[in-house]
């Protein structure tokens, strides 16, 4: 895979992989669909921390929520997303 370089992005188009191949794209919209139901859990316990005021933990939840559903939304366009080493 390569990665598409800042310059080549327009905000009205999607762009995919050159070489992708259909496995491929069927493990990305399986991966998006397992990062939304993380984030769905942590917005679980985001609503619970906030029903116990307990603000610091819930405003991490909703983070990490917020995150994982970027993260979808990237692999879903085609956007390949770097692992930690």
């Amino acid at each position: 895979m390569r990665w598409i370089s800042r310059r080549s992005l327009h905000p009205h188009k999607t762009y995919k992989w050159l070489n992708a191949s259909f496995e491929e794209n069927e493990l990305s919209s399986e991966e998006a669909e397992a990062l939304r139901r993380r984030s769905s859990d942590y917005m679980q316990t985001y609503e619970f921390h906030m029903s116990r005021s307990m603000y610091a933990l819930a405003m991490f939840n909703l983070e990490q929520a917020a995150q994982l559903r970027v993260k979808a939304r990237l692999l879903e366009e085609g956007v390949a997303i770097p692992s930690n080493p």
